[in-house]
């Protein structure tokens, strides 16, 4: 009888129960699978566990790195910050690693570089689709002394490294417009 006479009430306090589990049960799901993806990837492409940053690290001071306990592997990087001239300056970030098995990078689209060919660049998936960009454009970049340089995109790629890059501290999710690698 007295659901009878108050079914609005009882519909109501039903309703946002049902609607409360529903969320929270596609939010655990939801967040259960990014967290599996992710893990996966960084597995994949084994991450890094730790990162030395300096300008100018010779092959003594590598030496020096290999040599501390617990470490099993080291690998060096040159990065030079450019800005994206098709794109009114946006910021990319060129990487330049050695040959390692740390921190891989996967292509998603294209192919690797090919041998004896210079000019050629990598780039970010996320940066080259806001900016629609495609495998065989050309991007041109330019340096803080000036000098300017054609690249042409032979792949599309994902760092492991770069999962949470934001491009500044300003920002707390990736501005793909502005910033890449």
């Amino acid at each position: 009888r007295d659901i009878k006479n108050n079914w609005t009430q009882f519909f109501s306090v039903f309703l946002m129960a049902f609607l409360c589990v529903l969320v929270y049960m596609g939010l655990q799901g939801a967040w259960g699978g990014l967290s599996k993806s992710l893990s996966t990837f960084i597995d994949n492409n084994n991450l890094a566990d730790g990162w030395v940053l300096s300008t100018g690290i010779t092959n003594e001071s590598k030496e020096k790195i290999e040599d501390i306990n617990g470490i099993s592997e080291v690998t060096t990087k040159s990065r030079i910050s450019v800005n994206d001239t098709n794109k009114k300056g946006a910021a990319l970030s060129l990487d330049s690693y050695s040959k390692n098995n740390i921190s891989q990078f996967s292509i998603s689209e294209g192919k690797a570089f090919s041998k004896g060919k210079t000019g050629q660049i990598l780039i970010n998936k996320e940066y080259a689709d806001e900016n629609h960009y495609k495998v065989g454009d050309t991007v041109s970049v330019e340096n803080d002394l000036g000098k300017k340089t054609d690249l042409e995109i032979c792949g599309l790629i994902q760092s492991p490294e770069k999962i949470y890059y934001t491009g500044t501290q300003e920002f707390i999710a990736p501005s793909y417009k502005d910033y890449g690698y």
